[in-house]
């Protein structure tokens, strides 16, 4: 609301610095007027001080030269003001400067130590020792999923598996003899045929079975 009241109607420090700054300024520049005649009426007092000397005015000349220096004093002390007022007027809008500055600051502080305030360090800690479970999580998973075992023996027993390092053997064999310009004379790569047991005859079956119950009776 103070905000509000500054933007509609002005902030009371601002009017007065702004007034401050007004009245020296009107100072300055009253000063530098005056400051501008008295340079004037010296030169004046200066030129007539010449004339009257070269009319054998001797005193005459002698009081120019006097109003001169009464002039010139005033001058002096009037350069002496201009500066002081020049530096208070640098001062003020420095101050104004270094003031704008530390409340920005300030401002800016306040967000900080407000946003802080919502988050402690305990829940900073707390929210990074979770976000490692879940990546830890996360990598234990993909692992996972990642496995070839799975496709890999998809179908197969342990009839395949023998097959299929028998076949890796006879690959090899080849690949040796190749090399030292001698083929294997004789190595099988056809996979290995699966046994199967072996049926009995019908006939001698039911003749033993014939030979039992007589032996029974």
């Amino acid at each position: 609301m103070g905000r509000i009241k500054n933007w509609l109607f002005g902030d009371s420090s601002s009017d007065k610095e702004g007034e401050s700054t007004s009245k020296l300024k009107a100072q300055l520049n009253r000063l530098e007027l005056d400051s501008k005649n008295l340079k004037r009426q010296s030169e004046e007092q200066k030129e007539l001080a010449a004339q009257m000397l070269e009319n054998g005015n001797r005193n005459g000349a002698k009081q120019a030269l006097q109003r001169r220096s009464i002039y010139m004093n005033r001058l002096n002390q009037m350069q002496n003001q201009l500066m002081n007022l020049t530096t208070m007027i640098d001062n003020i809008q420095t101050v104004r400067g270094t003031a704008e500055v530390v409340t920005a600051m300030k401002a800016g502080t306040e967000v900080i130590d407000e946003t802080l305030s919502e988050v402690s360090e305990v829940d900073a800690e707390r929210t990074m020792i979770e976000a490692e479970s879940q990546m830890d999580r996360i990598s234990t998973m993909t692992e996972a999923l990642s496995d070839p075992t799975f496709s890999e023996s998809m179908g197969l027993d342990d009839d395949d598996f023998e097959n299929i390092d028998a076949e890796l053997d006879a690959m090899e064999a080849e690949m040796t003899a190749s090399r030292s310009g001698d083929l294997p004379s004789a190595v099988s790569t056809k996979p290995t045929a699966r046994t199967e047991p072996e049926e009995e005859d019908v006939s001698d079956i039911e003749s033993e079975l014939k030979k039992l119950k007589d032996d029974l009776k």
